[in-house]
C-alpha cells in the first residue's frame, strides 16, 4: 500500500509540475516532435516500431499508441528484444520481417541509425508519409490511402542526392512541398542543396547554402554541427569551382575536427572533409600528393561501401 501510494504521489507531482512550466525549459530537440505532432494532427494511431532511445517520449506523446520498445531494459531484456536490434543493424535480419512478426502499422525512424531501414522506401506495402529533422515516418500503404495522407514516392534519404533511380525531379517536387508546409527544416533544406547539385544547379545550391542559419540552435552540439556545415560549404563551393571559398570552408572544417567530445585535444576526429579536402587538391591544386593523403585517411574513416569505392576509382585515377 506504502508502494502505491508513493507511486501515485510521484505521478501527481510530475503533472503538477509539469502543469507549472518547469519543464518548459527542457531540450527536447532530440526528440521527434514534430512526428509525434504529425501523427495527432492526422488522427494515426496503431503499433509504432521504434528506436530505444525515443520509445518513452512517444509513449508520453501518443498514449493511444503502442510502442515497440523503450529504455525500461529490465522489461524487455528478457523478450530478446535487444538481440533482433542488434543483428537489424549488422544487417542480418530485415526489417520487413521485424515489422510482420510485431505487426508493426506505423515507423519512426531515426536516419541516424543507418541502412537498416532502406528496404521500406522500395516496398509497396510501406509509404513515406513524413520527413523532418532527423527522422522519418512510415505508415502502412494502406493506412496512408485511409488517412487520405501524401505519400513521398520519390525520395530516399539514405542516398545522396536523396533519391529514387530516375526520380530526382519528383523527388525535388516533393521536398518543396515538405518545405512549403515546414519552410524551417534545416535538414530538408540541405536535401535540396543535393538534388541542386546533382543537377548541376550549382547557383541555386549556393542561395540556399548561404540562406540556411545554424548558428547557435544546438546547444552542446553546436560544436560538431559548425564542423559539418564548414564541411557542406565547402563541399558546395567545390562543386560550383569556386576553389577559394571551398578550401576556406574545408580548413575551418579541419580545424574544428580537432579535440571534439571526449577526445584529447591533439587527436582528431575522421570525418568527411577529408574526401573534399582531397577534391580540392586533386581538382584545384593538382597536388596529387596532398589528394592521395586526404583521400586514405578519409578510407580510413569511412564504413560506407560505396562511398570507399568511389574513394578508390580516385586514387586509381591519381595513380594513372
Amino acid at each position: 500500500m506504502l508502494a502505491l501510494l508513493l507511486v501515485l504521489a510521484a505521478g501527481a507531482s510530475l503533472i503538477r509540475f509539469n502543469n507549472f512550466g518547469l519543464f518548459e525549459g527542457l531540450d527536447t530537440s532530440i526528440f521527434p516532435k514534430e512526428a509525434t505532432n504529425f501523427l495527432k494532427t492526422n488522427n494515426i494511431d496503431g503499433n509504432i516500431f521504434l528506436s530505444q532511445e525515443i520509445g518513452a517520449f512517444i509513449s508520453w506523446e501518443n498514449p493511444d499508441s503502442k510502442i515497440f520498445v523503450d529504455t525500461r531494459d529490465d522489461l524487455f531484456q528478457p523478450l530478446g528484444i535487444f538481440e533482433e536490434l542488434q543483428m537489424l543493424s549488422e544487417g542480418k535480419i530485415s526489417i520487413l520481417d521485424v515489422l510482420a512478426k510485431y505487426k508493426a502499422d506505423i515507423v519512426i525512424g531515426d536516419i541516424a541509425n543507418g541502412q537498416a531501414y532502406k528496404p521500406l522506401f522500395y516496398n509497396e506495402n510501406w509509404a513515406l508519409v513524413f520527413l523532418t529533422e532527423g527522422y522519418f515516418i512510415s505508415v502502412k500503404t494502406d493506412l496512408a490511402n485511409k488517412k487520405n495522407l501524401e505519400i513521398l514516392d520519390a525520395i530516399d534519404p539514405f542516398k545522396i542526392p536523396p533519391t529514387k533511380a530516375g526520380e530526382i525531379d519528383q523527388a525535388e517536387q516533393e521536398i518543396i512541398t515538405i518545405l512549403k508546409k515546414d519552410p524551417n527544416s534545416i535538414e530538408n533544406k540541405i536535401r535540396m542543396i543535393e538534388i541542386k547539385l546533382a543537377k548541376k544547379e550549382f547557383e541555386e545550391a549556393v542561395e540556399i547554402l548561404e540562406g540556411l542559419n545554424l548558428a547557435g540552435r544546438y546547444g552542446a552540439r553546436q560544436a560538431v554541427i559548425d564542423m559539418e556545415s564548414a564541411i557542406l560549404f565547402g563541399k558546395v563551393y567545390l562543386a560550383a569551382g569556386t576553389c577559394k571559398e571551398a578550401y576556406e570552408h574545408l580548413i575551418k572544417a579541419e580545424k574544428l575536427s580537432y579535440g571534439k567530445l571526449i577526445f584529447y585535444p591533439e587527436t582528431r576526429l575522421p570525418t568527411t572533409v577529408d574526401r573534399y579536402l582531397g577534391e580540392y587538391y586533386s581538382l584545384c591544386k593538382n597536388n596529387k600528393e596532398k589528394a592521395r593523403d586526404y583521400f586514405y585517411r578519409y578510407l580510413q574513416g569511412t564504413n560506407n561501401p560505396l562511398e570507399k569505392r568511389q574513394i578508390e576509382q580516385k586514387l586509381e585515377m591519381l595513380d594513372n
